[in-house]
């Protein structure tokens, strides 16, 4: 299941520019890749980037803590104080008929 990273530089934040390439970028993966659902993980306090998501149709399957998780995933020795000091994610699924019918080509552009 594709996912997606995105980082957009202070000067240009809260402009629209992440909302607007996440939603061109979903439209032509669902209209070119036999893609059913894409996943968005966000740190819980970039409320921006959970805003997006959730503008984009995005609905939480979950919250985690993926740093931790790949720590673990990668072998390294977790103390169970610091995984409860680690920034909570959240994980998002966005499902291709929800984004196509409310952003489908003629209202991408």
């Amino acid at each position: 299941m594709p996912e997606v990273d995105i980082a957009v530089l202070e000067e240009y934040q809260g402009k629209g520019y992440a909302f607007e390439a996440s939603k061109i970028l979903f439209v032509n993966v669902f209209e070119n890749e036999s893609v059913e659902c894409i996943v968005w993980n966000a740190f819980r306090s970039n409320k921006a980037s959970c805003r997006i998501t959730e503008k984009l149709g995005g609905k939480v399957v979950e919250g985690r803590n993926l740093v931790m998780e790949a720590m673990q995933a990668a072998g390294l020795e977790v103390n169970p104080a610091e995984y409860e000091k680690a920034p909570a994610t959240m994980t998002y699924e966005i499902s291709k008929m929800m984004f196509m019918n409310r952003f489908g080509n003629s209202n991408c552009m």
